[in-house]
């Protein structure tokens, strides 16, 4: 058997406004193992979800679009960050956006895992593994 990590007792958020990106995402996750998957179209939508969480509710991963109208995956992680009342969470960007530019904002700003779009599972796995390998 492969030594491949166990997810399907965590939870996902996956934060998207692009609804066929966002089931394509939770395909992609269900097919790595991930049970518990939170559909969220926005920003503001994801941030009132992660407030509202009780114990044991929690959720062990963030898969965000960079770009959204209205706040973008980058605002959504500052203010992540910056709210004391959220539980860091690792923080995954699925992004068009490919720039060596825009990638080091991102960076900069913490985000050190992303995955440009269009993406393949394995490509989605192996960032994954990654992330939780280093948790």
């Amino acid at each position: 058997m492969s030594d491949a990590p166990a997810y399907d007792h965590l939870t996902v958020l996956v934060v998207d406004d692009n609804n066929y990106a966002r089931k394509l995402a939770m395909f992609a996750l269900q097919n790595i193992g991930f049970k518990s998957i939170i559909l969220k179209e926005g920003v503001d939508e994801a941030v009132a979800y992660l407030r509202e969480l009780q114990p044991p509710q929690q959720v062990d991963l963030i898969v965000s679009d960079w770009n959204m109208p209205g706040k973008t995956g980058l605002e959504l992680f500052k203010m992540i960050s910056d709210n004391q009342d959220i539980p860091q969470i690792p923080f995954l960007m699925l992004t068009g956006v490919n720039g060596v530019e825009s990638i080091q904002d991102a960076f900069e700003l913490g985000i050190k895992y992303y995955v440009i779009k269009p993406f393949t599972e394995i490509k989605l796995k192996e960032k994954i593994d990654l992330i939780f390998a280093s948790a």
